[in-house]
């Protein structure tokens, strides 16, 4: 007795400490009688009933909602509900969903019309219509045993049973009860039921698969209300007016059969009742004691059966550790009683003789077991407590448990007479609650890191980050860190053995696709290990897009949270090298010249500010000017004067020191800030610097550069006197450089148009003599004649600027190459502006192709608007070109060459010095 009063003890304890379940249950919305809504939308049924009577027994909570029978079903299936109200049971269904024990057995019978013959079996449908309702038992029934002509599935019974009413149908399978219900319900006339049924079927509860807590609850119900009698109330209720059988078979059994037998019967039963009422009137005092206790022992069983019912299905399905210990009066070791739970606890088995004689405290971890000590303490003295510690199991493991504990008392009183309590175990939770500590302590730890990024001006700190992160917080024990540097993979750091997978990733190019996709990726051992025998390393990738990647190397696949934390290390630290990029290259814009890679003016007046210090005193500057810049450009382009630039900066760069200051100030200019530096010092490194240009090749023009130099000695002495100073003497050292440079530039360019075209010195030394010889023919002056002769010499001066391949083309010019062409007088006027020995003659070399009659280029000049030496070397320009050829044309005699100028005067010479230079050749 007292084990029983333990049991139900521990069931209320248990519900007590985990609360109240809720459970959802659905059905057919209209399955009458078992399951369908009334006219108020209210579920009712048989079903219904009996799982309410259920819940009611056990003090659960549901929830009823009536849907199609194929919704239903499917919200089981997938999780939705908890339940359903019904459903009957097959092997096929039982992969589904679980059943409980059957709470109605019924027959599955072939319902057809009056007006024709009564079906018998199943094979007497195989050609006939028949109706099912879809997903009902009947519909795999009829499918499975290729029942039918013709199979119509529908929604609701009701409908397949009018359709049999109206003769739209040849049958209809459904359970037999369900069958006569509606043909009462919907008063049909011509439905009948056949006398054979074709199927058992067992009316079940369903629950998810693998629910069996819920599983368990329903069974238990079950045997609670068929023992109360509620189950026989509800069934009369629903289904006590419905008869299965043929009412003229009755009347047969009670003429012929059943009043003869029970006349007879009664008669007996008067005789008996005379005998047996003087022998009842004497043991009816006695009986009715008995009775009395019988009842109560009877009943007291029956609670005894149902608990242990409950706590056997509830003993299966929870896991924690119930226990009660009593306290003996006799000084004997206490009573315990243990769940079975217990042993998935401790590992020590119920049915051995050890937890008899077995102490708790001996598993307990030594470390916790003083703690363990006080609880129980706590507990004895009334308190209810909750504890964690460690236990040590049988098989050697250690896990964590939270244990819940409360006094027991005597009767309705204050003395404690033993506890009870309750273990879980907790070690999972812990283990999740530490991983989960961990991870937080991480995520804090690379947040201070991606701050620090934010923070830095330098890459190489970023990348140290990145290291010490991987070791000191990710715990990496092998990894790689890669770079990419001039679009070639190099390694920056490496920890552990990976030499034999790092060729892997560089020869399988999977480590370069991931920087350049910025994608990470995972590879498994086993795919290494076809190329890298002996691999026992799996790789993670994570790429830092077009900088680099973090490469780990483990013995099992990362963790996606330890993925997630390294690729967020990694957004951050490039986000971070970005920015210094951007910062770097930002700042070098903004304090250096495009063009020569030298500081710029601002960073130059900057540094003045800086250096204009009492230590670095003395301090020079020099200045300097590029001589010839405007006639290069002129003559020989922008891109050769930029070139011209770059040289003279890099001669610079190579002969100052590390400390010295180089900017280039202006367009020619360039400036050194020199600090403690005389002016003897000064003086020296221009020298140095005038010999290495001298040194310098691959120009045209010989480079030559201005210097200018101050200095300061005084910290007193104001700067801008000092840049005054350095200024005057480069003006004045150019203008030395200038006349010396005339000569130079005037040879530098004859030689660069004979190089490039045709000409010839001897073609030139002809016109010159021809002009010369001409011009005093016709009584030009001296100043007149030296123009001639100059313009003789470089009136196609322009054609330097032309592309050689177009010069000495030898067949047809396309439109293109004659536009380039024609654009000679134009260059050379340029290059005749840029210099003061040709300035004199800028006119006669832009005006050389004009027409007498207009029609000539660039600027369409007509008659004598087109200046005189023009119009004179084009006529010997044209002479001599016909006399002596060229590759595209034979030379002519002297006398074809007159009659073409003759030709042409008027029109492309003038007429008049046409006539002129006819008559100074004599012929």
């Amino acid at each position: 007795m007292r084990k029983a009063f333990s049991i139900v003890f521990f069931m209320l304890l248990s519900l007590t400490l985990f609360g109240q379940m809720k459970y959802v249950f659905s059905g057919d919305i209209d399955y009458p009688p078992f399951e369908y809504e009334n006219e108020r939308g209210i579920p009712v049924g048989f079903n219904v009933d009996i799982l309410q009577a259920i819940s009611r027994a056990l003090d659960f909570e549901i929830e009823i909602e009536l849907r199609t029978w194929i919704s239903a079903r499917s919200a089981l299936e997938s999780g939705q509900i908890d339940g359903l109200l019904g459903m009957y049971y097959s092997e096929g269904r039982s992969l589904l969903v679980d059943f409980s024990n059957p709470h109605t057995i019924l027959h599955g019978s072939i319902f057809c019309s009056n007006r024709t013959e009564a079906f018998s079996s199943l094979n007497d449908l195989r050609e006939s219509r028949v109706a099912v309702q879809k997903g009902d038992l009947m519909d795999e029934l009829v499918t499975n045993e290729g029942v039918g002509s013709e199979v119509v599935r529908v929604e609701f019974p009701e409908i397949a049973m009018r359709m049999l009413e109206n003769g739209e149908v040849d049958a209809v399978l459904m359970s037999t009860i369900q069958g006569l219900f509606l043909i009462d319900e919907l008063s049909l006339k011509n439905v009948m039921i056949s006398e054979h049924p074709v199927a058992r079927l067992e009316y079940c509860f369903a629950v998810k698969h693998g629910d069996s807590e819920l599983l368990s609850l329903l069974n238990e119900g079950l045997s609670i209300i068929s023992s109360t009698g509620e189950y026989r109330q509800i069934f009369n209720k629903w289904f006590g007016n419905i008869n299965a059988e043929d009412s003229s078979g009755d009347m047969l059994y009670w003429l012929f059969f059943a009043i003869p037998v029970a006349s007879v019967v009664f008669l007996v039963l008067i005789l008996m009742y005379f005998w047996n009422r003087t022998l009842r009137r004497q043991v009816k005092e006695k009986t009715a004691s008995l009775s009395a206790k019988l009842e109560e022992e009877r009943s007291v069983k029956t609670q005894l059966s149902l608990s242990m019912e409950r706590y056997r299905s509830m003993s299966e399905t929870i896991s924690d550790y119930y226990y009660e210990t009593e306290f003996p009066s006799d000084g004997k070791d206490p009573e315990i009683w243990r769940s079975e739970s217990y042993e998935r606890i401790s590992g020590y088995s119920l049915d051995s003789p050890e937890p008899r004689e077995f102490n708790w405290e001996t598993i307990i971890h030594p470390e916790d077991l003083d703690c363990y000590k006080q609880h129980l303490e706590k507990v004895r003295s009334g308190k209810e407590e909750r504890i964690e510690y460690r236990i040590i199991r049988r098989d050697g493991a250690l896990r964590w448990v939270s244990e819940f504990s409360k006094p027991k008392y005597c009767g309705g009183g204050s003395k404690i007479k033993g506890i009870c309590g309750a273990v879980r175990d907790i070690t999972d939770e812990k283990l999740a609650k530490e991983e989960l500590e961990r991870t937080k302590d991480k995520v804090s730890k690379l947040h201070f890191v991606a701050l620090k990024m934010e923070k830095s001006n330098e890459e190489d700190t970023i990348y140290h980050s990145i290291i010490d992160a991987s070791v000191n917080i990710l715990g990496m024990e092998k990894f790689s860190l890669y770079l990419l540097y001039d679009q070639e993979l190099v390694t920056l750091e490496s920890q552990g053995e990976v030499a034999s997978v790092q060729g892997y990733l560089f020869r399988s190019g999977v480590l370069r696709d991931c920087v350049e996709t910025g994608k990470s990726a995972f590879i498994e051992s086993s795919s290494i290990r076809k190329v890298v025998p002996n691999c026992k390393d799996s790789v993670s990738i994570v790429p830092m897009k077009s900088i680099g990647a973090l490469v780990s190397y483990h013995d099992s696949p990362m963790k996606q949270e330890e993925i997630k934390m390294v690729e967020t290390l990694m957004a951050h630290a490039v986000e971070a090298i970005w920015r210094i990029r951007s910062d770097r290259e930002i700042h070098y814009v903004t304090f250096h010249d495009q063009l020569t890679a030298l500081y710029n003016r601002s960073f130059f007046e900057e540094e003045i500010d800086r250096l204009n210090v009492k230590r670095q005193m003395p301090i020079s500057i020099v200045m300097g000017d590029v001589n010839g810049l405007k006639i290069v450009n002129d003559a020989f382009g922008h891109l050769e004067g930029d070139r011209l630039l770059k040289a003279v900066a890099d001669c610079l760069k190579s002969s100052v020191r590390s400390d010295d200051i180089i900017a280039r100030w202006g367009g020619d200019e360039f400036i050194m800030l020199l600090p403690q530096t005389d002016a003897q010092s000064a003086e020296s490194l221009v020298n140095r610097i005038k010999k290495a240009l001298d040194q310098v090749t691959g120009f045209s023009l010989p480079i030559s550069v201005s210097f200018g130099i101050g200095t300061k000695s005084d910290i007193d002495q104001d700067f801008s006197e000092t840049l005054v100073s350095a200024e005057e003497k480069m003006y004045r050292d150019k203008l030395l450089n200038n006349i010396s440079m005339r000569n130079k530039t005037v040879e530098v360019l004859e030689r660069s148009l004979l190089n490039k075209s045709y000409e010839t010195e001897e073609r030139t030394e002809r016109i010159k003599t021809i002009s010369r010889d001409f011009g005093k023919s016709i009584g030009l002056n001296e100043a007149e004649l030296d123009n001639l002769l100059l313009l003789g010499a470089l009136h196609d001066i322009g054609k330097i600027a032309v592309p050689e391949e177009i010069l000495t083309k030898a067949g047809s010019l396309t439109a293109e190459e004659w536009k380039k062409i024609k654009s000679h007088p134009e260059a050379g006027f340029r290059i005749a502006l840029s210099s003061p020995e040709l300035i004199g003659i800028a006119d006669e070399i832009l005006s050389h192709h004009e027409w007498w009659d207009g029609s000539g280029y660039p600027r369409g000049l007509k008659g004598e608007s087109i200046p005189l030496l023009a119009r004179i070397i084009s006529i010997i320009d044209a002479y001599d070109v016909m006399m002596s050829g060229r590759p595209y044309k034979h030379p002519v005699s002297s006398e074809e060459a007159i009659e073409e100028l003759r030709t042409c005067a008027g029109k492309q010479f003038d007429p008049n010095l046409v006539d002129s230079f006819v008559s100074f050749l004599g012929l």
